[in-house]
């Protein structure tokens, strides 16, 4: 297509605007009545936002215990990917939307009907629209809500952080009461085999066979006092004897 091709072409489109140009502003007219009548029939929106670093998931007991200083983990540290990730998937749990819903009655004020077999699904995908997780390049997570009410935009933040921290600590607290269990169980069990083997050591004794633990200290009673005399002989002996049992 060349030049004057295109100019006639121009000149067609033109000549169309002009022979609708009248119906073109009407409609132009009543879009702009519409959009501007929406725009004030809508409640107006509230953001905040709230930055959150993941903590560190180490174990307590480790690092209390662990040989190698130089290996231990800095328990003092920001978490790293995978805190961050498991933060995220905390986050999004349907036990933090939850709550907040019924602390803040949000089935009311976002207008979702509460006790329906599909409130949960309205909920959630109200929730998706009003709140967003996003990872920072700064291993944060990036917290935003909106909501109605500007002050409850803020609180609903602040909240979903603080339920965070106890959704975490409930699902820790619940792996920490298993291994208590457990390591109960290890120990009343240990205790019970020592008290068995003292009972077996207390009949031995009292068929006649000798007391380790009384000769051992009487052993190193005189013992200390063959050396505290200068008594060599006697510390000779002692020793002999030892060597014979």
């Amino acid at each position: 297509m060349n030049q004057s091709d295109l100019n006639n072409e121009s000149v067609k489109l033109l000549a169309k605007i002009y022979t609708w140009r009248k119906k073109l502003i009407i409609v132009s007219v009543i879009a702009a009545i519409l959009s501007t009548a929406i725009a004030f029939l809508m409640s107006p929106q509230y953001k905040a936002t709230v930055i959150v670093f993941p903590s560190r998931t180490f174990s307590v007991s480790k690092l209390l215990i662990e040989q190698n200083q130089g290996a231990q983990e800095d328990y003092m540290d920001l978490g790293d990917e995978d805190d961050a990730e498991k933060l995220l998937q905390i986050l999004n749990s349907t036990e933090i939307r939850t709550r907040i819903a019924d602390q803040y009655d949000l089935w009311s004020n976002w207008d979702i009907k509460k006790g329906t077999v599909h409130s949960q699904h309205y909920l959630k995908m109200k929730w998706e629209d009003m709140v967003s997780f996003k990872r920072t390049n700064f291993v944060s997570i990036k917290v935003e809500v909106y909501d109605y009410v500007a002050e409850r935009s803020a609180k609903i933040a602040n909240s979903i952080v603080a339920y965070a921290d106890t959704v975490k600590f409930k699902m820790t607290r619940q792996v920490a009461q298993q291994a208590l269990e457990i390591t109960k169980d290890e120990y009343y069990a240990t205790i019970h085999r020592i008290n068995e083997l003292e009972d077996s050591l207390q009949a031995i004794k009292e068929l006649g066979v000798i007391d380790y633990t009384a000769e051992i200290k009487a052993y190193s009673k005189s013992m200390a006092k063959a050396l505290e005399s200068g008594n060599q002989s006697g510390q000779k002996n002692l020793q002999e004897e030892t060597r014979l049992t």
